[in-house]
């Protein structure tokens, strides 16, 4: 019994998660570190920032997304934050599609004025510690490999096209067609399109159907358990079987249409409402084990 509450838990977290993206870290830590081009050009007074207003500028951002994830109704929605007044940073939030990965896309306008690497780390930086809930220490550390794959893989459409989902490249596509960050500053403002990765979560899909069919091991093993218990078990076990067989023959044919509906429906649904319909209905069975269980134990008490 408790095994199968554990279960039952897991099964609850993984179902919470579902609708959540993460950043897919493993890709990231492949980035190889890059020498960038700088403005080296004096900053006059007007246009000064501290690093705290230049973080803030992506923090925006990142609030932003957040905000909308929250409400938004729809998984494969697409989000997307102007950055107003001065929109000269955006984002777009692309969903994972049945076959490929979701990502998150920040453009650097043409009225950017971002010229040195360090201020691009600290707008990345804000923007991944507000919309994705992570510390700041490890924001810097994600901002500079984000920035150093996309350049890594500057203008390489076909290794993006082979990754995520086609919505990523046609974010922005409009304002620009390059994918990716330049090694030159020269090339950021209107010609930027960073891209933050995010983990597949098909593999989860993966790992929530062997979780399935561990229950339904475990629920077998426990059902052969309790058969074994008493000959008047059994026979009340017996009758109930008795019943159920001759309630289903008089609704096979509603039966037979509500699975081809289910079918139907499941077939068209969007891979985080199969995971989350997955979760629910084996959570559901888990219950009336639990329950059927109880109701077991205190009538042999």
């Amino acid at each position: 019994m408790h095994k199968v509450s554990i279960l039952a838990l897991s099964l609850f977290f993984a179902t919470v998660t579902a609708f959540t993206v993460e950043i897919d870290t493993a890709l990231l830590s492949t980035a190889r570190r890059v020498a960038y081009i700088e403005d080296t050009t004096p900053i006059s007074s007007a246009e000064y920032n501290t690093a705290e207003q230049i973080r803030n500028m992506g923090r925006r951002l990142g609030q932003t997304i957040r905000a909308m994830e929250r409400i938004q109704k729809i998984a494969q929605e697409l989000l997307y934050a102007n950055g107003a007044p001065s929109r000269k940073y955006q984002v777009t939030r692309v969903y994972e599609s049945d076959v490929l990965a979701g990502a998150d896309i920040l453009y650097i306008a043409p009225n950017a004025t971002v010229g040195t690497a360090k201020a691009l780390f600290l707008i990345v930086s804000g923007y991944i510690e507000t919309a994705y809930d992570i510390p700041i220490a490890r924001a810097d550390t994600l901002a500079q490999q984000v920035c150093w794959w996309n350049t890594n893989h500057y203008d390489e459409r076909t290794y993006f096209t082979g990754r995520f989902n086609a919505r990523v490249l046609d974010a922005f596509a409009n304002e620009t067609a390059v994918i990716g960050l330049a090694d030159s500053y020269k090339n950021w403002a209107g010609h930027a399109r960073i891209v933050i990765p995010f983990i597949f979560t098909q593999n989860d899909a993966t790992a929530l159907s062997n979780a399935t069919d561990a229950s339904k091991n475990t629920a077998v093993s426990s059902g052969a358990a309790d058969n074994s218990t008493s000959a008047d078990n059994m026979q009340n076990n017996k009758a109930i079987a008795n019943d159920t067989v001759t309630v289903l023959p008089h609704n096979t044919e509603k039966t037979r249409t509500a699975a081809a509906q289910l079918a139907g429906n499941l077939h068209s649904m969007p891979i985080q409402y199969k995971i989350l319909f997955t979760a629910l209905c084996l959570a559901a069975l888990l219950l009336i084990i639990l329950l059927i269980k109880v109701i077991r134990d205190m009538a042999r008490a």
